[in-house]
């Protein structure tokens, strides 16, 4: 008789896998710089802007080029080699943060310059997250894709943890130029790594057809899975209403909580943590049956955590909320990227995670009206009224729509390679 595996072993699964250890060793350096990002951008169009607008226009622009080339982007991860994909999308990203540090050492940098860099980083983007999120059903088989993603997912809360500390701190003692140069040095550590692995290989595309066509086809393909569409669209509506609020953070952590770069990269650091005990007790629980279920409410608990953040005045207690922030939007991300993979057939994934990436873009694209209305009247209003839009939405796409309003009762079972179904069952997803 086999001796039952310990809940640590079991968490840790996906790990004798040896590509995958290489995956996640370069998903160090390129979250963690990915982390360092989204302080150090920021905090750059405040000191030369110091408005919240002016911030949204540059998260705007990220997203814009994201929007346009993210279904592009997927057709790329299901044609070509997913790993030389992120390999060139973190080589291009490099050269722009050292261009920026160059112009803030020199005291030449001009906002419309971090315009043209977020326009460049934002294509680059929308080629690499959808390579990003398949390539894991490269790397392991089935009955270990839901470890692995949360593993990658763990992993990415740490450095995200790691990150906007470090350049927080950096920034506040070595100032935005030198922040700008480490930033651009991390990726560095997610090439040499992604250069490593070995024998991965994608399910070629059988036939030519033009990436129109391709593009299409993955949406039509979405559309006939209604949770995979339902998972999709859950996150598109949590993308373009309250993701922006981390991005927002620098504005709102300057003008609402009068705190600097270092309590700014503390309350993202925080909600790292938030997602770092939300996925490593995902990780100990192993494969959960109700997938579909604890989806939609850690979505709950994320919007939620949202409004009440919107009200605090006291430093402690948005600390505190940042935890049930971070914990809720990433055990939605990691059961919603989970639950897509597994639902969808391998020459699909690349579309399907591309739709699912546009979440990501419309997370930019919100910051725009968001930073505005902050300007114009507050962000605590403009936070409130997009988390109480989000629950809205999410309530009647997740709880009422028709054709997932008996999903609890079900089970989703893959039928490959075309189109899962839902079985009946008794064990919710």
């Amino acid at each position: 008789q086999a001796k039952p595996k310990s809940a640590a072993v079991s968490a840790l699964r996906a790990l004798k896998h040896p590509n995958f250890k290489w995956f996640l060793f370069g998903a160090v350096g390129q979250t963690t710089a990915q982390g360092m990002q989204q302080l150090t951008l920021g905090w750059l169009v405040l000191e030369l802007t110091n408005s919240a607008s002016q911030l949204g226009i540059v998260i705007f622009l990220q997203g814009v080029p994201m929007m346009i080339f993210m279904m592009y982007g997927g057709v790329l991860a299901d044609r070509l080699s997913r790993i030389k994909l992120l390999v060139v999308s973190q080589l291009l990203t490099m050269p722009i943060l050292i261009i920026l540090g160059v112009l803030a050492a020199t005291g030449n940098a001009k906002v419309w310059q971090v315009y043209v860099a977020s326009l460049v980083i934002g294509a680059i983007q929308a080629v690499m997250f959808p390579a990003r999120h398949a390539i894991v059903r490269d790397m392991v088989p089935r009955e270990d894709v839901l470890n692995a993603v949360v593993l990658n997912s763990t992993l990415q809360n740490l450095t995200q943890i790691i990150g906007p500390s470090i350049a927080g701190f950096i920034i506040g003692g070595l100032g935005i130029a030198f922040a700008l140069y480490v930033n651009a040095a991390f990726y560095i550590i997610g090439i040499l790594a992604l250069l490593m692995i070995s024998g991965v290989t994608s399910l070629p595309q059988t036939g030519k057809t033009s990436v129109a066509k391709e593009m299409m086809d993955g949406v039509k393909y979405t559309w006939k899975v209604p949770p995979v569409f339902a998972t999709i669209a859950i996150g598109c509506v949590m993308g373009f209403f309250i993701h922006p609020v981390s991005q927002l953070m620098p504005a709102f952590a300057k003008q609402e909580l009068n705190l600097g770069a270092e309590g700014a990269g503390t309350l993202l650091m925080f909600a790292g943590i938030g997602s770092l005990v939300g996925n490593a007790t995902m990780a100990v629980l192993g494969d959960i049956k109700s997938k579909w279920r604890v989806m939609l409410w850690a979505s709950v608990v994320y919007g939620i955590a949202i409004f009440a953040f919107s009200f605090v005045h006291w430093y402690w207690l948005a600390l505190f909320l940042m935890l049930f922030v971070g914990g809720g939007r990433m055990v939605f991300v990691t059961l919603g990227s989970t639950l897509i993979q597994l639902m969808t057939s391998q020459r699909y994934t690349g579309r399907a995670m591309s739709l699912w990436s546009v979440g990501v873009a419309l997370m930019f694209v919100g910051a725009l009206p968001m930073g505005f209305l902050g300007d114009l009247i507050s962000l605590r209003f403009a936070i409130a009224a997009a988390a109480v839009a989000y629950l809205l939405l999410t309530f009647c796409l997740g709880f009422l729509w028709p054709p997932l309003r008996k999903l609890g009762n079900g089970e989703l079972v893959v039928e490959p390679p075309d189109v899962p179904i839902i079985k009946s069952s008794p064990s919710a997803v």
